[in-house]
């Protein structure tokens, strides 16, 4: 290839990739927005817990990392929903999911407490898989204060839940 058709496709690739990269990008903005307003207008209809529980579930995750705010009070609402049950999975969820948004803004002590809730749940409800995801968080918790060897701990043991 020389110099002239490097450059010439140098050239076309920006006039092209550029512009559609962008369209992309809206699109799957777009997309998402329309994602969480069909969930949430679901959630206002929904009649039973099993339901409702699930579309909280989601719309936590869905704006985990857009409106953390608003994925905080799904995720509180999820958690009320799930006390007032006798569904250990969904209560444990709750747990592991708000521990996961109060990670994610930086507050460590709340994390700590709801993914160690999660985790109990989940032992006592011998759902070793959950409980590994939950002993994973715990892991990030300390990690992210530099508690290197807590974090090595719950990471290993983790680990050794999906053995």
């Amino acid at each position: 290839m020389t110099v002239f058709h490097f450059l010439y496709l140098h050239q076309f690739m920006r006039k092209l990739f550029f512009p559609l990269l962008v369209l992309l990008l809206f699109i799957c903005k777009f997309s998402i927005a329309e994602n969480t307003d069909s969930l949430e207008t679901a959630l206002s209809n929904a009649k039973e817990d099993t339901v409702k529980f699930s579309i909280l579930d989601e719309l936590t995750w869905e704006f985990l990392y857009s409106d953390i705010e608003k994925a905080e009070r799904f995720g509180k609402d999820a958690l009320r929903l799930a006390s007032s049950s006798d569904n250990q999975k969904n209560l444990g969820q709750a747990h592991h999911n708000l521990a996961t948004v109060f990670l994610q803004q930086n507050k460590n002590d709340s994390a700590l407490f709801h993914f160690k809730q999660a985790i109990r749940i989940f032992e006592e409800a011998r759902m070793d898989e959950k409980a590994s995801g939950s002993y994973n968080g715990v892991g990030n918790v300390y990690l992210y204060q530099d508690i290197f060897e807590k974090a090595l701990e719950n990471y290993l043991q983790s680990l050794r839940l999906l053995e």
